[in-house]
C-alpha cells in the first residue's frame, strides 16, 4: 500500500498532467547543489593538494630545530638507529650576487654525506642548485659564478668588510611555486660552514611524514615545527577558501529551498482531496500525513544522492581519464581531484538538511490548515 502511495506521489509530480513545474525545479535544484558542491570542492581540494605537495617536496614536511651547543654526531647517530631519512643543514638568509645583479637569498648548506634530498636527487648538486625564479633574477646559467654575501658575518680588513663565498651553479630547480623558486639555493654544507666558520648545523629536514612524525617520538623535548606550523598563513587561507565556497553553496540552497516550500504548499493543496479519499477509503488521518511527510524527506534525500552519485561519476572519468582541459601555464593540465570524506559528508548534508527544514515547515503549515478532514469534505459536498 505505502509502495502505491509514493508511485502515485511520483507520477503525480513528473508524470500528471498538473504536474508542479515549481516543485520539479526545486528538486532539480537540490540535484545541482550536492553535484556541484561535491565537484567543486572535489577539483579545488586537489588544485591545494597539488600545491602544498610541492611545497613539502622542497621544504619538507617537518624540522628539527638544532643549537650550535647540540651533540650533532649523537642525534644523527640516533636517527640512523630507526632508520630514519633525514637531512641536516644550515639554513642561513645571505645576498646573492652575479655581476650588477644582486638580490636576497636563502641558501640551504645540506649535509649530502647522510643523503641527498628526494627533490634533488637527479640534480647535480656539486656547486649550487639555484631556484628557477632566483636564477632568472640573476641572470645565470649553467656555470655561472655566484657570490653569496652574508652582512652579518664580517671580515676586519681595512675595515669591517662583508664575508662572502663564491660557488658555480650546477643545475636549476623548478617547484612551479614562487616563494620556493625565487629565494632559495642548495649547496653542500661545507660551504655555508666555511661562510660563517662554523661546523655547525640548525636544522635537520624530514621529507617523509611518518619519518617526522617518529623523530617527534624519539626526541619528545626538542622543538619540531611541522609545515603547517611554518606556512600558517597559507594553511589558514586554503581553510577560508573552502569555508566561504561551502557558505556559498548554503546561500544557494536556501533559494532552492523557497521553491520547495512553495512547491510543497501547492503540491499538498492539489492532492488533499486524493489524501481525503483515501482516509475515507480506510487509512487512518495520522497514516496519511506521516506517509506525506516521510515523502517529502524521501523525495530530498532522493536528489541529493543522485547529485552526489552523478559528482562521482564525473570525478572519476576526470581523474582516471586525464583530459587536458587547464590552460597552457597551468602546472597541471588534467583537472586535480581530491575526493575527501568530508567533501562527500558535507556535499549530501549541506543541501539534505536545508531542504529537510523548509519541507518539515511546509508540511507543518499544510497539516495545521487541514486538521479536520471531515470539515474539508462538507466544504465540497
Amino acid at each position: 500500500m505505502n509502495l502505491y502511495f509514493y508511485k502515485y506521489f511520483f507520477g503525480y509530480i513528473f508524470k500528471s498532467k498538473t504536474r508542479q513545474r515549481l516543485l520539479f525545479i526545486a528538486v532539480a535544484g537540490l540535484f545541482l547543489s550536492s553535484f556541484s558542491l561535491l565537484v567543486i570542492q572535489s577539483i579545488m581540494g586537489g588544485l591545494q593538494s597539488g600545491l602544498i605537495e610541492r611545497s613539502k617536496n622542497a621544504i619538507g614536511h617537518g624540522e628539527m630545530v638544532l643549537n650550535e651547543s647540540d651533540d650533532y654526531a649523537g642525534i644523527f647517530q640516533k636517527l640512523e638507529s630507526k632508520n630514519l631519512a633525514f637531512y641536516p643543514e644550515y639554513e642561513i638568509e645571505l645576498m646573492a650576487k652575479k655581476g650588477n645583479y644582486v638580490t636576497p637569498v636563502v641558501l640551504h648548506g645540506v649535509e649530502y654525506k647522510y643523503g641527498t634530498p628526494p627533490f634533488l636527487s637527479k640534480k647535480d648538486t656539486s656547486g649550487v642548485v639555484l631556484g628557477a625564479d632566483l636564477s632568472n633574477l640573476l641572470n645565470s646559467y649553467f656555470g655561472s659564478t655566484i657570490q653569496f654575501i652574508s652582512p652579518s658575518h664580517l671580515d676586519r680588513l681595512f675595515g669591517d668588510v662583508p664575508r662572502y663565498v663564491s660557488e658555480d651553479v650546477s643545475d636549476f630547480y623548478m617547484s612551479e611555486l614562487t616563494e620556493v623558486d625565487s629565494v632559495n639555493a642548495w649547496t653542500r654544507a661545507s660551504l655555508v660552514q666555511n661562510l660563517i666558520r662554523k661546523r655547525a648545523y640548525n636544522k635537520v629536514l624530514f621529507h617523509d611524514a611518518l619519518d617526522f612524525q617518529k623523530a617527534q617520538g624519539l626526541f619528545p623535548n626538542r622543538k619540531f615545527v611541522s609545515w603547517e606550523e611554518k606556512n600558517q598563513s597559507l594553511v589558514w587561507a586554503l581553510a577560508l577558501e573552502t569555508n566561504v565556497m561551502i557558505f556559498l553553496f548554503v546561500s544557494m540552497t536556501l533559494l532552492v529551498a523557497l521553491c520547495i516550500t512553495s512547491g510543497f504548499l501547492i503540491f499538498f493543496d492539489k492532492i488533499k482531496i486524493d489524501l481525503m479519499s483515501l482516509w475515507v477509503l480506510g487509512k487512518s488521518k495520522s497514516e496519511v500525513m506521516r506517509l506525506s511527510f516521510v515523502f517529502t524527506q524521501f523525495l530530498s534525500f532522493l536528489f541529493c544522492a543522485l547529485g552526489l552519485l552523478a559528482a562521482l561519476g564525473l570525478l572519476t572519468f576526470l581523474s582516471s581519464n586525464q583530459v587536458n582541459v587547464m590552460p597552457e601555464f597551468f602546472v597541471e593540465r588534467s583537472m586535480p581531484v581530491k575526493i575527501t570524506a568530508f567533501g562527500l559528508v558535507s556535499s549530501f548534508t549541506v543541501p539534505y538538511l536545508v531542504a529537510s527544514i523548509f519541507s518539515y515547515f511546509s508540511f507543518s503549515f499544510f497539516k495545521k490548515e487541514n486538521q479536520s478532514f471531515i470539515g474539508n469534505i462538507r466544504k465540497i459536498v
